[in-house]
């Protein structure tokens, strides 16, 4: 396993999956599956390996788990929304993208070989 490549699926991933978000309209499409698109793109993009897949996937997770995180505490979207809130719903959508983004990920690498 090459840390480089995992680094760029993982940069990529998740980039892909925030664009998704971006596009007014069709992000209620987009949004929701962002991160099996992104986990695809970039799997098929580096031709990543399973082992490779999980470890993007994971990435992707302690990403989001983290900004979200800092997003709801630094700037205050949800004042009344408390620490004890925030990290178990940001470990929700954590598990969330990392198993979308583990899949989208691992199926590109399928469809590679």
């Amino acid at each position: 396993m090459r840390s480089g490549r995992v680094v760029a699926g993982t940069l990529i991933a998740f980039a892909v999956s925030v664009i998704c978000l971006l596009p007014p309209g069709i992000h209620f499409v987009t949004g929701p599956i962002g991160p099996a698109i992104g986990g695809y793109v970039a799997g098929s993009r580096l031709q990543l390996s399973g082992a490779e897949s999980a470890v993007v996937g994971a990435s992707m997770a302690i990403a989001l788990a983290v900004s979200a995180i800092a997003a709801i505490e630094l700037f205050s979207f949800m004042p009344d929304l408390a620490l004890q809130t925030s990290i178990p719903l940001s470990v929700i959508g954590a598990i969330y993208v990392g198993v979308l983004g583990t899949g989208g990920c691992w199926l590109a690498s399928r469809n590679a070989s």
